[in-house]
């Protein structure tokens, strides 16, 4: 499923009786790319474990954007995924690479062991940047358990592609990396942006964009247009009775008289009517029927 965009949705994730090999998960995406998954909630209230679980993604630019996670095992969850093979230095290290996974500015509450997890394969790197106030990753993390260190914010198998965090440094330090393997992880402040603010840092994306926008509200806008334009003209089917029309075709009216009755409502006759007209067991006389015929 490429180029798709799951927006505004709730998932309440199941169970599958704590079955390791088949744990229950909000959204899975097996090569996919060119996505954008945005303004969804995801939480479980009997035993689910992921939120939203990533397989083998695309090399294009793929976005977890302002999402909702709470009451999870794991929230964010990435395995074998790739890059394009355009990268360059940055300080501090390591390379830049925007293509891939980028999650960004999603809330993170009550996770049982991790919010983000990498387990093989490579994300974008950095996830964010540091240009405007807009560009760093700023995920909100759930930082519940720092004492015992059982939570991570960032979780990351040996084996993983180091990559870099651009985060903008807040009060409380809710978007600061608390627990994360460093050697894989490389925390980038863009200190320059503090305090994070979250309104101005991580604004909704739905309705921007050229044209008159592609949120929820312009879509349903639209769909309600188009629903008015279908009731309009299906009044005009038929004159709005259909009915009427199949009796006086099954009535002893005169042949000029039903095409005239018929063609009252213009090029608006039905596929009933007609079809009835042409099997009307007393048929019309040839030339009746093709003016009927015709101009529907």
């Amino acid at each position: 499923m490429n180029y798709s965009k799951i927006i505004s949705n709730v998932f309440d994730v199941g169970s599958c009786n704590n079955i390791q090999s088949d744990p229950g998960i909000g959204l899975y995406l097996e090569n996919c790319t060119a996505y954008k998954v945005e303004d969804n909630h995801f939480t479980s209230t009997h035993g689910g474990t992921y939120g939203t679980a990533i397989y083998n993604n695309g090399f294009n630019t793929n976005y977890i954007y302002k999402n909702y996670y709470s009451n999870l095992n794991i929230s964010t969850i990435s395995a074998n995924s790739t890059l394009n093979s355009v990268s360059r230095a940055i300080s501090p290290p390591p390379v830049i690479n925007l293509s891939g996974l980028q999650v960004k500015c999603n809330h993170y509450t009550n996770s049982g062991m991790v919010d983000l997890a990498v387990t093989t394969g490579q994300i974008g790197s950095p996830q964010g940047l540091c240009n405007v106030r807009t560009s760093p990753a700023n995920n909100i993390f759930s930082h519940i358990d720092i004492e015992n260190n059982n939570l991570w914010d960032i979780f990351t198998n040996p084996t993983v592609t180091p990559f870099g965090y651009c985060y903008t440094p807040a009060s409380s330090d809710i978007t600061g990396l608390w627990n994360y393997n460093s050697s894989i992880v490389t925390p980038i402040p863009c200190s320059s942006f503090a305090p994070f603010d979250e309104t101005t840092d991580c604004p909704s994306t739905l309705g921007t964009g050229s044209g008159t926008g592609t949120g929820t509200a312009a879509l349903i806008a639209k769909i309600n247009a188009y629903n008015t334009q279908i009731n309009t003209l299906s009044l005009q089917i038929d004159g709005g009775n259909t009915q009427n029309i199949l009796n006086k075709i099954n009535s002893n009216l005169a042949g000029g008289k039903l095409k005239n009755a018929i063609l009252a409502n213009g090029s608006y006759s039905s596929d009933t009517v007609l079809i009835a007209t042409i099997k009307k067991s007393n048929p019309l006389p040839p030339g009746i029927l093709k003016e009927i015929i015709v101009p529907n």
